[in-house]
């Protein structure tokens, strides 16, 4: 009984969208996302052209960091920052923790944390104490 309820309410909300609606939206989806597939770049062009020197300097300063640390360290940090953006999408929009959210930051974690577990010192012989932090 449910169910003939249920797809009596889909085919009548379908119906109530005509077939031109329908087409409008289509096309107006595809001209946007072809404005900004197209766009994008050029505007990200002209803003590295014209003062987007803030962004390349950071850019820059996490790239050096990265090139000093190990993969090992490298990729528990990013592990962590995965378990700080579920976190924070919960805070800030309350987006809900599904059984497959928790299982892939779980798993990612616990790779990360195996992979650092498992290296004996994947620090590369040239690089002090100093840098090591510095890159952290």
């Amino acid at each position: 009984m449910e169910t003939d309820i249920s797809n009596n309410q889909v085919s009548s909300e379908e119906e109530k969208m005509s077939r031109s609606l329908k087409k409008f939206l289509l096309v107006l989806n595809g001209a946007m996302l072809g404005i900004g597939n197209c766009g994008g770049p050029l505007i990200q062009r002209l803003y590295f052209l014209k003062g987007g020197v803030l962004t390349g300097f950071d850019d820059f300063l996490a790239a050096s960091g990265v090139s000093l640390l190990p993969v090992t360290t490298y990729s528990l940090i990013i592990a962590t920052q995965l378990g700080f953006t579920a976190g924070f999408a919960y805070i800030l929009v309350k987006q809900k923790f599904t059984p497959f959210t928790i299982n892939a930051i779980f798993l990612l974690s616990v790779g990360a944390v195996v992979l650092v577990l498992h290296a004996s010192s994947d620090r590369p012989a040239h690089e002090t104490d100093k840098q090591y932090i510095m890159g952290f």
